[in-house]
């Protein structure tokens, strides 16, 4: 066939004749040779379990790996957000150390806090800089739970200069002058 000079005219159920042929499929005796290769270990690790189970069972084993694995993120979460230093420090990955961070992570520290304490709603702002950022670049572990104690004297700190700053820009409540009025009215 040549198709070199003019277009290929085809029909959308004839455009498998385009693609390459398949590999020819082996015949018994070799799919009996590498059928013995395979195991259990070529699998994922729930088709062990889950081989003899009936459809429901399934249904109910991966509905209970799921609340598992999201109990044991619930648990995560609120061992890095816990304020005792004991409680964190036992489910710690950092190990409780008192490192100071380096310059470029306090200026992102202090860009964040300012970002989190300025927003509508601080708590949401902090959980989307998280869910965005948090495992992603490592300049932003402080909101896991390194370098707590740092964190929370920069937050302090901005939340302080913050306050200092919205009372000094409230001045009189929008009061500027009122102005010389002895000349507009003249009774």
């Amino acid at each position: 066939m040549d198709t070199s000079g003019s277009p290929v005219w085809v029909d959308r159920h004839d455009i498998r004749l385009l693609l390459e042929p398949m590999a020819p499929i082996p015949s018994t005796s070799e799919a009996g040779k590498t059928a013995a290769n395979v195991g259990w270990d070529d699998l994922p690790a729930d088709a062990a379990e889950v081989f003899l189970l009936g459809a429901e069972a399934i249904e109910d084993f991966h509905r209970e790996k799921r609340r598992r694995m999201n109990e044991e993120a619930r648990e995560a979460r609120l061992r890095a957000m816990s304020p005792e230093p004991e409680a964190a420090a036992a489910g710690d990955e950092w190990g409780g150390s008192d490192e100071e961070p380096d310059e470029s992570v306090v200026l992102v520290m202090q860009k964040t806090a300012r970002m989190i304490l300025s927003a509508p709603n601080p708590t949401q702002m902090e959980m989307k800089i998280v869910m965005d950022f948090g495992k992603k670049q490592p300049a932003f572990a402080f909101l896991g739970g390194r370098w707590r104690r740092r964190w929370e004297t920069i937050r302090a700190s901005t939340n302080e200069a913050l306050q200092k700053e919205k009372a000094r820009s409230t001045g009189l409540g929008g009061l500027a002058d009122y102005g010389d009025t002895d000349g507009e009215e003249s009774d």
